[in-house]
């Protein structure tokens, strides 16, 4: 019996350069007895190909996560408010590269909605990366009295069907799922065909927010920004 072990790694970009973090993967796997060589040479790709992908996956996670930022940024700028670095509330670190599966969301918006919300200037609102986190925000806002929405608007990400079941309704971003999925098949039938004119498509589709009752129109007498859980 063969063990195959296979490892890859990858910087995370940092603008044009790199940061000083990186993902990485690896993996052991059994090989049978009596594989000829060609079949030898097709699972170590296959291995290999395996390990990148995962790392690649998450660097494209990582992509995603950083262009959701940049859009709160410039929903503030292009309403004149600033931008302020205290107001931005990044993953905890001890979850960062940890798949999104395996994360505890209420306590990753919990702990980061506390310290944003004692802060001497709290602020009115509060965008979230991801629907899951308004659990732990809720609570935050609770245990601090704070009054949803009549004192902290909370908007999420996604339009999951659990933000009917908050209470206040969550508020969200709807991405338009349904037409992703038919541009996905239709890119991928034209590439099949041979129609395909580049290799690859990066096409931006627009989403829709969906008021409900976790938000309410800014009044500039609460805050003088609003803040995000972010990735």
């Amino acid at each position: 019996m063969l063990k195959l072990n296979a490892s890859y790694s990858k910087k995370v970009p940092a603008g044009e350069e790199y940061s000083s973090q990186s993902f990485h993967a690896s993996v052991e796997v059994e090989l049978p007895d009596g594989l000829t060589q060609d079949q030898l040479q097709a699972r170590i790709h296959e291995t290999f190909d395996l390990v990148r992908n995962s790392v690649e996956a998450e660097l494209h996670g990582n992509h995603i996560a950083r262009e959701r930022l940049e859009g709160y940024k410039k929903a503030l700028m292009d309403n004149k408010l600033p931008v302020e670095s205290c107001y931005i509330s990044h993953m905890l670190s001890e979850f960062y590269f940890e798949p999104i599966s395996k994360i505890n969301l209420f306590y990753l918006g919990y702990k980061p909605a506390l310290n944003l919300l004692r802060q001497k200037k709290r602020p009115s609102a509060i965008f979230l990366a991801i629907d899951e986190l308004a659990g732990g925000v809720y609570h935050a806002a609770e245990e601090l009295g704070i009054a949803i929405p009549d004192e902290l608007s909370v908007v999420g990400l996604n339009n999951l069907e659990l933000c009917e079941k908050f209470h206040p309704a969550l508020s969200s971003i709807a991405q338009p799922f349904e037409e992703m999925g038919r541009r996905a098949v239709e890119l991928l039938l034209n590439r099949l065909q041979g129609t395909a004119p580049v290799p690859f498509v990066h096409e931006r589709l627009t989403a829709s927010l969906v008021v409900r009752q976790s938000s309410v129109i800014y009044q500039p007498s609460f805050a003088p920004s609003g803040a995000t859980l972010h990735r």
